[in-house]
This record gives C-alpha cells, sequence and structure tokens, in this order.
C-alpha cells in the first residue's frame, strides 16, 4: 500500500545517510512497482508513491599537478618527433588555456586568429563562445606541429591522426596520450586521475593560488556559474 511505501522509505532514510542510497533505492522501487502493475500483479499503480529523490554528484576535489610537475610531464614529450610535436601542441591547450578533451581535438583553423593572438570556439560541452588569449607557448607549439609534422591533408581539423587514414584525433586517444606521459614521466600520481580533466583542473589550481579572481578563473574555463 501507500503507507507501506511511506514507512518504508522514512525507516531507510534514519538507516542510509550516503546521497546516493536514497536516490538508487527509490529508482528501483519505482521501477518495480510500475513493472508489476503493467504485468498485473498489483492492482494500482503505486509507482508514483515512491519519494522523488535528485542524483547529487560528489562532491570531491577534482585532480590536480603542481607547477613542478607539470615541467616534468611537458618536458617528457620527444619534441623532435612528429608524433610528438603533435601530443606538445594538444597537451599545451590543456595546460594553459584549460581547454577541454574535446574542444581540442575539435579545434579548427578556422578557430586561430593568429594576428590578433587570440582562440575563438564554441565549448563542445556547453555550447558556450569563448575567446582565449593564444600565449605564446601555445602558439609556438601550433605552429611547430603545423609547419614541420602535421600530415598535408585537407581537413579542417588542427589534429589530425600520424598514420593510417587521415582524420581528426579522438579525444580518447589525446586521454591515452596524456596518460601516458604522466606515466612516463614517473610522478607519483597520488590516486591522482590522469586525464586532460586533471590538467584543466590543474590550471585553475595556479590560478587560484596565484590570487585570479573566481569570476576570472570560471571565464577562463568557460563555466556558466562561478
Amino acid at each position: 500500500t501507500s503507507e507501506d511505501i511511506i514507512n518504508y522509505f522514512l525507516s531507510f532514510a534514519k538507516n542510509n545517510t550516503h546521497p546516493h542510497a536514497f536516490y538508487h533505492r527509490s529508482t528501483i522501487i519505482k521501477k518495480l512497482l510500475k513493472f508489476l502493475y503493467i504485468n498485473k500483479f498489483l492492482s494500482e499503480d503505486l509507482s508514483g508513491d515512491v519519494p522523488y529523490a535528485k542524483y547529487q554528484r560528489p562532491k570531491e576535489l577534482p585532480s590536480s599537478y603542481t607547477n613542478e610537475e607539470i615541467s616534468i610531464i611537458l618536458n617528457s614529450i620527444d619534441r623532435n618527433s612528429k608524433v610528438g610535436k603533435r601530443d606538445y601542441a594538444m597537451i599545451s591547450l590543456a595546460v594553459y588555456l584549460g581547454l577541454r578533451a574535446g574542444d581540442i581535438v575539435n579545434l579548427e583553423f578556422s578557430n586561430i586568429d593568429w594576428e590578433n593572438n587570440l582562440i575563438k570556439l564554441t565549448m563542445s560541452k556547453t555550447s558556450k563562445e569563448i575567446i582565449l588569449p593564444l600565449l605564446p607557448e601555445v602558439g609556438n607549439a601550433l605552429l611547430d606541429y603545423i609547419k614541420n609534422s602535421r600530415r598535408k591533408c585537407d581537413l579542417k581539423h588542427v589534429f589530425v591522426s600520424a598514420n593510417g587514414a587521415y582524420s581528426k584525433i579522438k579525444s580518447s586517444t589525446l586521454y591515452y596520450r596524456i596518460k601516458y606521459y604522466i606515466n612516463l614521466s614517473k610522478i607519483d600520481i597520488k590516486n591522482r586521475k590522469c586525464g586532460p580533466h586533471a590538467l584543466r583542473h590543474s590550471l585553475a589550481t595556479r590560478m587560484l593560488k596565484q590570487g585570479q579572481p573566481l569570476p576570472i578563473i570560471s571565464e577562463t574555463l568557460g563555466h556558466s556559474d562561478t
């Protein structure tokens, strides 16, 4: 009955304090009650009596790396090789500008304003337009890759595969390349994540330690909420 359902969740809420417990339990029971009603095991649809529970993302600090660790990671990249030039340019966009993996691999030549030293793009995750300075570290890495490493093709994307069919780089490739260089650098990651998001949040951490206001950090990362 409805009373059974309410009493059960009142008891459950007292004994299970994990933020996800109530959400998962209510979701499962709601689906079960709907199933029982549809298949005529229950004469009444009681799924609507299950208390609503909103899923809450875990509130944990994202992984980040120190300035010294970032330098070691960048120095582990062989910039004399063609693949190394490409990887260094991609990783520089995460390290110095805080771009997400999707925005790095989707970067097009039309997004780079060389004359005004700017990168203008619409972020793939939020659809928010963002304008970032084309810092010398990033610009030089991009030029080195485009002039001396990038395969000659008509693709509009800046970063393309080093071998095989011509195609833009995948986000998964960028992730594994970053993980490869972090492992190569022999940094003790201490249970930290090894992907582009960690490099993105390393930039936020550096800016915070430098005393940058939160709205500036938020704008740099393209966040919609400070």
